[in-house]
């Protein structure tokens, strides 16, 4: 069990020092320090709350909608999901590689 807990460390130190993970952290940082870009992301958090709540209205869908297209117009914040993206496809790839070995072990 040690000898797995040690590789899973291993994994999760490789992904923590890669350049994507670095850069995510590093323009998070950048982001809590704009406050209008901050305010638009709880605003499009609210709003999908919203949205959800009261059973998928068109009218918050709308102005869910334009929230999320003022977001993907800052450079900063499309960046910011580049990098978080190859972050968590590099988890999806270890999650997928550990299931796949142990049903292969288990079956």
């Amino acid at each position: 069990m040690e000898e797995v807990n040690n590789k899973l460390s291993s994994l999760i130190e490789y992904i923590k020092s890669s350049h994507d993970y670095r850069k995510c952290l590093e323009i998070k940082k950048q982001m809590n320090d704009n406050a209008y870009l901050m305010g638009l992301i709880n605003d499009v958090k609210k709003l999908q709350k919203k949205y959800i709540l009261s059973n998928y209205d068109e009218s918050i869908e709308m102005k869910l909608n334009e929230k999320k297209k003022e977001l993907m117009n800052i450079p900063i914040y499309v960046m910011y999901n580049h990098y978080l993206d190859n972050v968590n496809n590099m988890i999806v790839f270890v999650q997928d590689s550990l299931n796949n070995y142990f049903n292969n072990l288990l079956n």
